[in-house]
């Protein structure tokens, strides 16, 4: 699971537990991972053993580094040993970060302080420090399974074609009102009316909703959680928000041959 803005590793497992078990797992905001990977460990136990929650998983980013991140540490191709020979720096941060392949994200995210792919990781500390840091997160993508039953897109979240029988989870950028940490403008009213008119349960996080469309959409997981908020005044400092996960109120549409 790659460092990344708005990791959901904490608690990803207590809010996929509410959502039904389907054929299918929709991650159309996939990020770094981690509910992708939470999503492949879920299993249920019943009279016959244990079975997948989800059989199928399905992971998507419109980011296209993160994309091949994520599906070359997956498939197990991610070149871990180079990776671990190189040594951080502030001129190859802003050379090689945010270009459109694996190793591009790679440095945008864990060489990145606070992992917001927005400026260098402890510029002021020294290299063995920053050194070791790298291999820290590097260690943790490293823990990753390998995941054999995950199909990956890069694509727009409305451009993935959704089969029947499947759940649908989405981590949008959180309508806070300021600088979005993921260099895009989102259409929020966009996704809200997609939401809205899909066929499949769809279920999003947020920390709140406009009053005009909150009725639109149940609440049905909340969870105060810490959120670390890294100044160069202050270091991972903590401040606690209400996560959120909402429901477009839809049940499976469950088709059998």
């Amino acid at each position: 699971m790659i460092p990344y803005l708005g990791c959901k590793q904490r608690w990803a497992k207590e809010f996929l537990r509410i959502l039904p078990d389907a054929e299918n797992f929709y991650d159309l905001f996939g990020g770094g991972g981690s509910v992708t990977e939470a999503a492949f460990k879920m299993q249920e136990n019943g009279l016959f053993g244990q079975w997948k929650k989800w059989p199928n998983l399905h992971y998507n980013d419109i980011n296209r580094g993160v994309y091949l991140l994520n599906k070359e540490v997956w498939e197990g191709t991610f070149d871990f040993e180079f990776a671990k020979d190189q040594t951080p720096s502030k001129e190859r941060y802003y050379e090689e970060r945010r270009k459109p392949n694996a190793w591009g994200a790679f440095v945008s995210y864990v060489w990145s302080f606070g992992n917001k792919d927005e400026s260098f990781m402890y510029s002021d500390c020294s290299n063995t420090l920053r050194s070791n840091e790298h291999l820290q997160r590097l260690r943790r993508i490293e823990r990753s399974p390998k995941i054999p039953n995950v199909t990956l897109t890069n694509e727009d979240y409305r451009a993935v074609t959704i089969k029947s029988n499947s759940v649908v989870y989405c981590d949008i950028p959180y309508n806070l009102g300021y600088k979005c940490h993921y260099r895009c403008k989102f259409d929020f009213q966009a996704f809200y009316e997609w939401a809205e008119s899909s066929k499949h349960p769809v279920y999003f996080s947020d920390y709140s909703l406009p009053n005009a469309i909150e009725n639109k959409f149940p609440l049905v997981w909340e969870k105060c959680i810490p959120v670390k908020i890294n100044t160069k005044l202050t270091k991972n400092k903590a401040l606690y928000k209400t996560e959120k996960i909402y429901w477009n109120g839809k049940r499976l549409r469950r088709i059998y041959a």
